[in-house]
């Protein structure tokens, strides 16, 4: 701070260099007490400082000459000041007085130890409930004591950085500062002034549609959203998306906000400025209730009082000097009034003597007498005026407590309503529950009967699967007792032909030896031709006769050995016919067994292998369809073992009627045999299905009493 000599003056005069308590301050009568400025401004800074003569300290705000006329700020700087004299609040920084010089204007202001809220706030992120209604409950008095001057002032710039606090710590208290947005609200001419910080701008304010005392509200609503979460509630990435969440006032609460707090703050910002929550109100919300004061908190009787000095609000701004009333002397301070002892006062007013009467000072004591009667009439009438507002407030106030009272009994229905229909909403949902509960015990049942169902059927079919495994077995050994047999055949077949075949050499033998007995005889027969012929010439007709007998005897017999011999011929002939066909048959049986029996095997296989997988799978789509499928594929292939019990059969009465039909009994009670144990062996097996399912009864009622001791 730098002292000039003043060379134009722009502001009038302070209280008490007006009144001729004082001569007018400069910066040479103050010291200052830190090095940096201990807040900031756009058109200035804010210094701690010491008067040199009372001791006291103050802050004093410095404000450039050149921003405030360059910005065309000078008519609003005197209102700020014209205002702030006129307040005396304890929740209201004083401003104590005011001068210049040629660079700068000087506010000398009531000194707040405990900085702003902004920089608490930005300390400790936000403040909790009780702290914040606290914060609240003494701004909210600031706030009506200026709506309630006559004429109201509305504040317009309500925010954390202009509120301070007069001491460090939890028990610093409000103190409401910068009154540079400030200004009179006058009923028949609506205020228009585009103005605030962009956060806290009401909708009317945007709209440019005029705006009252209920911007303060506004402003409000707005604080206490940003001391609860340690931000501002319409937030956005550029102006035009913030000007538009005000104007439909979409808010964004955090998911823990306080549902109390949340009502406060949405009854307070409300597009409609009519429609918002009085101040009275306010502190019968029941938040406020829930959150009775930390500290001792002031009451106050809200009176419309005039302002101190008489300012015409329609008066044209830019006028320099406004007519401003005298104030008494209790209404402003002297600051260079040195602090001296009740002795010294005595004293001095004991020896001091009085100053020689001049016309002057008569002129003076006669407009002062004049002055005081005015005065006493004034108070006279203002008395009376004070009793009427006195018994009309009085009247007001006993309708806002009515009203206070019916707007709690109001929210105190409102609540109750709330909890039944909460309570409701609980037994609906209780009740959605107990039904979700039911179905889904219903629902296990169902399963739980389903894979009882299922379990039953794999046994059902593991079962199944072992009679057909044993089936399978049992064809494979009926098949290897079938080649068993088919080779011995082949065995006897290969025996038939090698005594065939002896036969046959038999035969040639006995041909071969035939035949030199008819070349013997042929040759006996011609020797004895030939002799019959010479002895026909010189022997008797008794040794002819006689060997003639002895010829035909031969012939007999040579004849009866032919026809023994074509006999035979011919019956080795169909012996070897009919084995030949045997052997053809049997070739072609044979590889028709064989063909049927790799079939078999291939479907046996393939029906194993399905009735595994089938096996393995807990959930089948169609059981029963499996079920039968097995069913029909047993059929086949005990139809397939029929049809090769039959081939066996044939094979069997081929071999008898080689070897004479020996076997042929054999086989048959081997079949009987077999049936036999089939039929012991379904027996079992349906025995054991009835002990299973007699089991799993039993299980499913123990189950089902398990169920019933749980319920």
């Amino acid at each position: 701070m730098s002292a000039a000599k003043n060379k134009r003056r722009m502001l009038f005069p302070s209280p008490s260099v007006l009144n001729g308590a004082e001569k007018e301050p400069s910066v040479s009568d103050f010291e200052s007490l830190t090095k940096k400025a201990i807040g900031e401004g756009a058109f200035g800074e804010v210094y701690k400082v010491r008067h040199k003569i009372s001791r006291e300290l103050y802050a004093i705000k410095v404000v450039n000459k050149k921003k405030v006329v360059d910005a065309n700020l000078l008519p609003q700087l005197r209102r700020e000041i014209r205002i702030m004299y006129s307040l005396n609040h304890p929740h209201i920084v004083k401003l104590y007085n005011h001068f210049e010089d040629d660079n700068n204007f000087y506010l000398v202001l009531e000194l707040a130890e405990g900085g702003t809220v902004f920089q608490k706030l930005a300390k400790f992120k936000s403040f909790d409930e009780a702290a914040a209604a606290q914060y609240m409950r003494e701004i909210i008095l600031a706030v009506e004591y200026l709506h309630s001057r006559d004429p109201p002032i509305i504040h317009r710039d309500i925010k954390p950085e202009n509120l301070l606090l007069d001491k460090e710590g939890r028990d610093g208290r409000i103190k409401l500062a910068d009154f540079g947005w400030s200004n009179f609200f006058n009923p028949d001419r609506t205020r228009m002034t585009y103005c605030g910080t962009l956060d806290y701008l009401a909708p009317e304010m945007i709209n440019q549609q005029g705006h009252s005392t209920n911007l303060d509200l506004w402003n409000l609503g707005v604080l206490l959203f940003e001391l609860l979460t340690g931000g501002a509630p319409f937030q956005a990435s550029n102006q035009a998306a913030m000007f538009e969440k005000i104007l439909k006032v979409r808010i964004t609460f955090p998911k823990n906000f306080p549902p109390l707090a949340k009502d406060l703050i949405m009854k307070l910002l409300k597009a409609n400025p009519d429609e918002r929550v009085p101040l009275t109100e306010i502190v019968n919300h029941p938040w406020m209730q829930t959150h009775q004061p930390i500290r001792p908190t002031m009451t106050q009787q809200v009176i419309k009082e005039p302002l101190p000095c008489t300012m015409d609000i329609n008066n044209d701004p830019e006028i320099l000097e406004d007519p401003i009333k005298p104030f008494n002397e209790g209404e402003y301070k002297v600051l260079s009034k040195p602090a001296v002892k009740e002795e010294e006062k005595k004293v001095n007013e004991v020896s001091l003597p009085a100053p020689a009467p001049s016309a002057y000072t008569q002129q003076v004591s006669t407009l002062e007498t004049e002055l005081k009667q005015t005065r006493d009439e004034n108070k006279k009438y203002r008395s009376q005026l004070e009793d009427k507002e006195a018994e009309l407030e009085r009247v007001k106030g006993k309708i806002v407590e009515l009203e206070g009272v019916l707007n709690k009994l109001e929210s105190e229905c409102d609540d109750k309503r709330k909890i039944e229909k909460n309570l409701k909403e609980q037994l609906t949902e209780k009740t959605n529950k107990i039904s979700e509960l039911k179905a889904l015990q219903e629902d296990e049942n169902k399963l739980y009967q389903e894979y009882e169902s299922l379990r039953a059927k794999c046994l059902e079919k593991e079962t199944e699967l072992s009679l057909l495994k044993t089936e399978i077995e049992n064809m494979e050994k009926l098949a290897k007792e079938k080649v068993q047999q088919t080779e011995q055949i082949e065995k006897e077949i290969e025996k038939v032909k090698s005594e065939i075949d002896q036969t046959k050499q038999k035969y040639s033998r006995t041909k071969s030896e035939m035949h030199d007995q008819f070349l013997k005889l042929s040759t006996e027969v011609d020797v004895l031709q030939k002799e019959l012929q010479s002895k026909e010439r010189d022997s008797s007709v008794v040794s002819l006769e006689a060997l003639l007998a002895f010829t035909q005897d031969n012939l007999e017999i040579l004849k009866k050995r032919s026809r023994l011999e074509n006999d035979l011929l011919k019956q080795y002939q169909e012996a070897n016919e009919r084995l030949i066909q045997l052997d053809n048959k049997y070739t072609e049986m044979k590889i028709q067994y064989e063909n049927d029996l790799a079939e078999l095997r291939r479907k046996t296989d393939n029906e194993l292998r399905e009735l595994e997988a089938n096996a393995v799978r807990i959930v089948e789509p169609a059981p029963e369809a499996d079920l039968e499928i097995l069913k029909q594929r047993l059929k086949e292939s005990l139809e397939n073992q029929y049809r090769n019990k039959a081939m066996y059969d044939e094979l069997q009465h081929l071999q008898g009627m080689i070897q004479q039909y020996e076997k042929s009994l054999a086989l048959a009670q081997r079949q009987l045999e077999d049936l036999d144990f089939l039929r012991e062996n379904d027996q079992k097996i349906i025995m054991s299905q009835d002990a299973q399912l007699a089991n799993y009864t039993q299980e499913i009622q123990e189950y089902k009493k398990k169920l019933e001791k749980k319920k």
